[in-house]
């Protein structure tokens, strides 16, 4: 499975409560970065809707 494949799928398990341990799901550490990213982004949006 392809890098951009990888990551859009394991994006919508963590939406969901169900994406394996960043470690685990990828071996590349910027992919493993940009999954840190997306968590902080989805926390600090949920931030947001509050308002």
């Amino acid at each position: 499975m392809d890098r951009g494949k990888r990551f859009a799928l394991w994006s919508f398990l963590h939406m969901f409560g169900s994406a394996p341990d960043l470690d685990v799901a990828f071996e590349n550490e910027e992919d493993r970065e940009a999954a840190r990213n997306l968590m902080d982004l989805l926390v600090a949006s949920e931030g947001d809707e509050a308002s």
